[in-house]
């Protein structure tokens, strides 16, 4: 069980859907290196948990402890002993095998992340594909988001970001991608199927514009 410090920090109550449509199944969220994707975790896992349901999030590194403090800090010690973070480092198929029964005891309301379910460069190693596959397929009802860093196109076709994993979970989840605002500094582009969009980037996490 991952315990946080508990801070003053009180933060406005969002839906996971007013950023992300969780109802409409998995999704890999690729995303533009460098913009926020552990912050968006975390804002994610802050909505989540206010409406006291369960978060489990599987992660190549933890998250750093002050960010984890200023955003997940103005919950309740009971909404924060809901939330397991487990570092998987490069083994994440023997973690999510580890607990699977633990994955399986979620409801639907419950969230399951995994970051960076793959290495950020190179091609993502076939063991990665195959706890993904896993996780995916023995929970078709529950909501689940894992991230990538996206990688820029260098065949010439000049198709922007592209995704890790390329085609690996087309039956299983959808793509959305998260870019950096060209204009905004602080705002993100959220591109779910063709659908955009933004997201701001506060001290105090992410936040729908709208």
């Amino acid at each position: 069980m991952c315990k946080l410090p508990l801070g003053k920090v009180i933060h406005p109550q969002f839906s996971v859907r007013a950023m992300l449509e969780m109802k409409q199944g998995p999704i890999h969220l690729s995303y533009e290196p460098g913009s926020g994707s552990t912050n968006l975790c975390l804002s994610i896992t802050s909505a989540v948990l206010s409406s006291n349901n369960k978060v489990i999030w599987l992660t190549r590194e933890l998250p750093d402890g002050a960010l984890s403090s200023q955003i997940l800090g103005h919950l309740t010690k009971t909404q924060i002993e809901k939330l397991i973070i487990l570092a998987f480092d490069e083994q994440l198929l023997e973690r999510s095998r580890a607990i699977s029964v633990i994955i399986s005891r979620l409801n639907v309301d419950d969230l399951l992340i995994i970051s960076d379910w793959c290495p950020n460069s190179g091609r993502a190693p076939v063991n990665d594909k195959l706890a993904l596959k896993e996780l995916l397929k023995e929970n078709t009802e529950k909501k689940i988001l894992f991230t990538s860093a996206a990688y820029e196109d260098a065949s010439g076709k000049n198709r922007g970001w592209m995704p890790r994993g390329a085609n690996s979970f087309n039956e299983l989840s959808r793509i959305v991608f998260m870019t950096r605002h060209p204009l905004k500094d602080n705002y993100r582009i959220i591109d779910d199927e063709g659908s955009e969009s933004l997201i701001k980037l506060t001290q105090n996490g992410f936040f729908p514009t709208n």
